[in-house]
């Protein structure tokens, strides 16, 4: 996910597709990946989620525990797994995204 985060911002859709295509479970399994994911990048301060508004990315308030709690409970109270595009939250990698991408060797 560093890959796409180090070029622009990304959103929950993004994530899902990655695993979307990479897996055969079902939609709501591939969901529940993109979660994980999604919690292990926040708790590790690789990624922050915010808006996009007026071609500005805001950053929500609040700390990860705050922020996955509000994706999870927007993502999993939807019938259906499958989101459009920025649904949910968008992404942007943080300064120790960017030094752990440039140690993986991911440049934009």
């Amino acid at each position: 996910m560093l890959e796409y985060a180090v070029d622009d911002w990304f959103d929950v859709v993004t994530v899902y597709s990655v695993f979307h295509t990479q897996r055969t479970e079902s939609p709501i399994d591939v969901r529940n990946w993109a979660l994980g994911l999604i919690c292990r990048l926040l708790t590790a301060g690789l990624i922050r989620p915010g808006d996009i508004v007026g071609g500005e990315f805001w950053v929500w308030l609040g700390i990860a525990s705050d922020w996955l709690g509000r994706i999870a409970q927007d993502w999993l109270s939807r019938e259906d797994p499958l989101l459009h595009f920025g649904e949910v939250a968008w992404f942007d990698i943080t300064e120790e995204g960017e030094v752990r991408a440039g140690q993986l060797g991911i440049e934009s």
